[in-house]
């Protein structure tokens, strides 16, 4: 995975819904591995459609839009600095974000890395009576690495098709 802010990214997703996420600036790519379909739409210039596509906020989220949880926090969340916690042998300053609204409640504790960078999320929740569970974390993480415009080129696989031709 690479990222860089304003909007480049190219994420390559393995498991049970292989993904590739990419954007070159101008152009946002989600091609779904499984199916060999892809979308194709314009960027938008804050970073705000590159997302994976589970549903809730991810560390691509905070990384894109750190404004993420102030917008929460006005929506009625509330946020709690929990202790520090260590994970991999990594130390982590830890966020609560509580949300209660209607049919949905959640509780998201928020990992920040030394670099002050989100590394990972880990949330349950209910919503219509569903419980749910969701965890992502960014592993192997290098800051102000140099990366070219080229590094985030992107053609869809060259057996993929457009979802809706």
């Amino acid at each position: 995975m690479r990222l860089k802010k304003g909007n480049l990214a190219r994420i390559d997703l393995s498991g049970a819904t292989p993904e590739t996420i990419a954007s070159d600036g101008e152009r946002l790519w989600r091609v779904d591995l499984a199916t060999r379909r892809y979308r194709e739409s314009r960027a938008l210039p804050d970073g705000k459609k590159i997302h994976v596509s589970f549903s809730g906020a991810t560390p691509i989220t905070l990384f894109f839009q750190p404004e993420f949880l102030e917008t929460e926090r006005r929506r009625g969340a509330k946020l709690r600095l929990l202790p520090e916690e260590t994970v991999d042998g990594v130390r982590y300053r830890v966020l609560r974000v509580s949300l209660s609204e209607r049919d949905l409640e959640a509780k998201v504790k928020v990992f920040v890395g030394p670099d002050g960078l989100v590394h990972g999320l880990d949330g349950e929740g209910r919503q219509a009576g569903k419980q749910s569970r969701q965890q992502a974390w960014l592993r192997q993480i290098e800051t102000n690495r140099p990366m070219t415009a080229e590094e985030f080129r992107f053609t869809p696989p060259a057996d993929a098709f457009p979802e809706n031709p």
